[in-house]
């Protein structure tokens, strides 16, 4: 009799005994010993992944009522053993049960969660699918702009007809490119802010078309429209930049195009008639439908051309002067608009030609409104006029022209007058 007794009251002291140490776990036990036994630890400790976080779940314990209770994270199951090189994450109120954890990476992480008394006491017991996970957990971090960016290889452009063909291949089909065009190599990311930036188009393509200034070899860049809004525009010759130029032929196909060995410099095209106005039929010769030899005047007509010359003025045409359109003289606006004035405010106004080039070109390199890339280029065309650059300020013109055909004219024809010039000067010399 005193030996039953003995063991009445025994074993349930020796179950507390043996949880309290770690040293075996039984849960039904255990739920049936639980009005019995202090248990100064959580259950039902839970870890999941949410997102790019680990959302972590316990029971607080029903013995510790003013403690807290803090959360350890370790990249093994945390033993007694290895506690001490856990990392403690935060110390949570009673009645919480809840942390998010936000990892810096992916690797898989097991977490535990100890009960500590309102007097400081910490109780290190570490038992299994109690307050301490067997299975490492990993959160899926977001990837950067850099990671999903599409990758571009293999590029090439080929003439096909008056069109040119670039073709490449990309690593991602739901991005959006730029196809950058320039009378140079692009070899650097420098190089782009004297490209001109032709398209934007969806990443499922893998070629797209230009239609280039015949007579000019031309290169090409194509990248990744996200990574280029945050001026990441790495140039890698040969996978996403072509390392050869690439010219369409002059052709007599083409109004006012003629197959002349003395053709005038681009973009100032030799004016020639290949067919007749009011018929439409083919000329045999749109060179000689004027006479070749001269021929003299008869005495009334050279009296009547005297007087028509004498009233024309032979003057030399002024440069125009830089011109503000209307839209970029009032408040500041918001957006590129405000980026375009400050550029405006601080080099154009001043007339720093230089610093206005560099600037416009740099704002153009991003994608922009088509109102206020028309106007960039009016200015930039202006900017490169008066640095005497005048076939790129011809080609920045002509762009903004849809928008600005009134504005744009007078700066068109002084280019042409400045080119007809330096034309003169050559032969001249």
């Amino acid at each position: 009799m005193i030996m039953m007794g003995f063991r009445k009251i025994a074993f349930p002291a020796l179950l507390s005994l043996l949880l309290l140490s770690g040293g075996i776990f039984a849960p039904h036990a255990a739920a049936q010993m639980q009005d019995q036994v202090f248990a100064p630890f959580v259950s039902r400790l839970r870890a999941v992944p949410v997102d790019s976080s680990i959302k972590i779940t316990w029971k607080d314990s029903r013995d510790i009522s003013s403690g807290e209770y803090l959360v350890y994270r370790h990249s093994k199951q945390i033993t007694n053993k290895n506690f001490e090189e856990a990392s403690l994450l935060a110390v949570i109120e009673p009645g919480e049960e809840l942390y998010v954890d936000k990892p810096l990476d992916e690797s898989s992480y097991f977490y535990l969660v100890l009960a500590r008394s309102a007097s400081g006491r910490l109780f290190k017991l570490f038992i299994p699918y109690r307050n301490t996970t067997v299975d490492g957990v990993a959160a899926s971090l977001p990837k950067s702009e850099a990671e999903l960016a599409a990758k571009i290889s293999d590029i090439s452009a080929a003439k096909q007809g008056e069109e040119v063909q670039i073709s490449f291949t990309t690593s991602a089909d739901d991005r959006q490119l730029v196809l950058y065009r320039s009378e140079s190599p692009i070899t650097s990311s420098r190089d782009l802010l004297s490209a001109v930036l032709i398209r934007r188009f969806s990443s499922s393509r893998n070629t797209i078309t230009d239609f280039p200034i015949p007579g000019v070899p031309y290169y090409y860049a194509v990248l990744d429209a996200k990574l280029v809004q945050r001026g990441i525009t790495e140039i890698d010759s040969g996978r996403n930049a072509t390392i050869r130029g690439v010219r369409i032929p002059l052709s007599t196909d083409r109004v006012g195009l003629p197959e002349y060995e003395n053709m005038r410099p681009i973009p100032l095209p030799q004016i020639q008639l290949t067919r007749e106005l009011e018929s439409g039929s083919r000329l045999e010769d749109g060179r000689s439908i004027l006479p070749l030899n001269k021929q003299e005047l008869d005495p009334e007509t050279a009296k009547a051309v005297a007087r028509v010359l004498e009233t024309i003025s032979l003057k030399k045409p002024r440069a125009p002067e830089p011109v503000l359109l209307p839209e970029d003289r009032g408040e500041s606006p918001a957006g590129d608009a405000y980026t375009l004035q400050r550029i405006l405010k601080s080099s154009f106004e001043k007339r720093d030609w230089e610093s206005v080039k560099d600037s416009l070109y740099t704002f153009l390199s991003l994608n922009r409104q088509t109102k206020i890339e028309a106007r960039a280029r009016f200015y930039l065309g202006q900017a490169l006029f008066f640095l005497g650059e005048y076939r790129p300020a011809a080609m920045e013109l002509l762009l903004a022209r849809k928008n600005y055909y009134v504005e744009t004219e007078q700066w068109l024809d002084a280019v042409i007058r400045a080119l007809s010039e330096e034309a003169s000067s050559r032969r001249e010399s």
